[in-house]
């Protein structure tokens, strides 16, 4: 066995205990103090082994080429339909005497302008630093949301894990929840994970797109189920408001999938 099948292994036996760990709280079994300590350390567990496989050297595991090639062009697209109001004002000063110097003095400023090594500073600077906590995620979000436009998952899958684990705001949770899906599903090929992730993120905002073609994909692709994934097609189309080249691409998937074609 070797490297990426153990994680993979490990992996699955960490979302069985956390199955189990959900069964045996709703019937009383365990205490709801005990049974929150054990669900953070699985949780910890499952985010440390998703971001080893992220950074594996082996190549992901088989996937149908249409989602592979294809979601990621749908997200990209897609996000454009929820995008996320991010900016930072008057919030980060040049002399900091417990930090390093930013540079990032203006009362406003475009984060376009900034690099990722520059963000990557102001957010170890100020992760701490209570009067900016509600810039902090969405600044760490657009630096997320850089790397996974450059193709850097593992980069971006540890910025959108802190968030997630940040109780951030519902757009950038929503946001997050999906891109990872995405990620997880594109490294590992198992569904299971990617679609509880997605069920967050549609719990979290709606309308929510991408999140509904995502879901679709995973169905049809993941899971073979191509009625269940036209179906949510469906939605997400008559939910209109989508740049034409993703229409285009949905109406695409969608006529495969009702059709009954494998993905």
């Amino acid at each position: 066995m070797n490297e990426e099948e153990r994680l993979r292994q490990r992996l699955r036996v960490v979302e069985r205990d956390l199955e189990e760990l959900s069964s045996q709280l709703s019937i009383g079994e365990i205490e709801e103090a005990a049974g929150d300590r054990l669900r953070s350390t699985y949780a910890t567990e499952r985010s440390e082994l998703l971001r080893s496989l992220a950074a594996a050297d082996a190549a992901p595991a088989p996937m149908p080429a249409r989602s592979r090639g294809r979601l990621l062009v749908g997200g990209g697209l897609l996000v454009v339909a929820i995008a996320v109001s991010i900016g930072l004002a008057g919030q980060f000063v040049q002399d900091r005497s417990d930090g390093p110097s930013t540079g990032l003095v203006d009362s406003e400023f475009d984060l376009d302008s900034v690099t990722n090594e520059q963000m990557e500073a102001v957010i170890a600077a100020y992760a701490d630093d209570p009067s900016v906590q509600e810039q902090i995620p969405r600044m760490r979000f657009r630096l997320a949301e850089r790397y996974f436009a450059e193709g850097n998952y593992e980069k971006a899958f540890d910025q959108y894990d802190v968030i997630i684990r940040s109780d951030p705001a519902p757009d950038i949770a929503a946001v997050s929840l999906t891109r990872v899906a995405w990620m997880v599903w594109l490294q590992t090929g198992d569904p299971a994970l990617p679609l509880e992730l997605v069920d967050r993120s549609l719990s979290l905002v709606s309308p929510n797109p991408e999140a509904g073609y995502v879901k679709a994909q995973l169905l049809w692709c993941g899971q073979g189920d191509n009625a269940a994934g036209a179906e949510l097609m469906r939605q997400v189309l008559d939910g209109g408001g989508l740049p034409a080249g993703v229409v285009e691409q949905i109406e695409a998937d969608l006529v495969a999938a009702a059709a009954g074609e494998e993905c």
